[in-house]
């Protein structure tokens, strides 16, 4: 299956959205999908754009005792950051309607960007060790399977601003500013389950997550220091 749709957005935009799924054979099939959309933005320097991909899979082997299944996910998003009015009555008592038009107001900002990154990795599999079925009628066959599922994300988000501006204070900081800041977790989980007419469904799990959040400076102030 195929399916795309187009269409133009806000000021000067363009939004697209794509899928294509394939059928590789009856126990295989898989999916690689594309959104992306770009806008100027009715205000000066407020300019949006941002892309997602994705992949899928899913596989079962001819005697239904192993499956496995995934997905692997980016996005970027970027856009430019106005820090908001500089001067309210612009907006607020534009009697003389100067400033209808959007794009005249003055802003606080004009050289800032935001960008956010992140990725993402799922696999997720299940074998049956034990698979015993009393005739073709039974419907709900005594089993034993064991499963893994295992996943692994990273995200980082910047905020960069080439000159000095007095929006917060005679320069606060010192510049170009470069802030950014990074996540990475990894999550694995093996789970054991056992099911039967008689017992129902049993299932017992053991889990491990790990995290890292952290900067890429160093913040010495008078009270102490303060790590990465």
């Amino acid at each position: 299956m195929t399916e795309l749709m187009f269409k133009t957005t806000m000021e000067q935009g363009q939004f697209l959205d794509a899928l294509l799924t394939f059928n590789m054979s009856k126990r295989l099939n898989a999916s690689v999908a594309y959104t992306g959309f770009r806008s100027l933005g009715k205000y000066r320097y407020e300019q949006a754009q941002d892309g997602k991909f994705r992949v899928t899979f899913n596989y079962v082997t001819e005697n239904g005792r192993y499956d496995i299944r995934g997905h692997i996910a980016a996005q970027e998003l970027e856009d430019q950051e106005s820090g908001g009015l500089e001067d309210r009555s612009q907006f607020e008592e534009d009697e003389s309607g100067d400033f209808q038009d959007r794009a005249k107001i003055d802003l606080l900002y004009t050289n800032a960007r935001n960008r956010i990154l992140g990725k993402r990795y799922v696999f997720e599999q299940r074998y049956k060790l034990v698979s015993h079925k009393k005739d073709s009628t039974d419907t709900d066959p005594t089993s034993l399977a064991i499963g893994h599922e295992f996943g692994y994300e990273t995200k980082m988000y910047d905020f960069r601003q080439t000159a000095q501006n007095d929006a917060l204070g005679e320069d606060p900081f010192l510049v170009p500013i470069e802030d950014r800041a990074r996540l990475k977790t990894m999550y694995n989980r093996g789970s054991v389950q056992f099911s039967n007419r008689t017992l129902g469904r049993l299932a017992g799990n053991v889990s491990l997550f790990n995290y890292n959040y952290f900067f890429n400076s160093v913040l010495i102030t008078d009270e102490g220091t303060i790590q990465n």
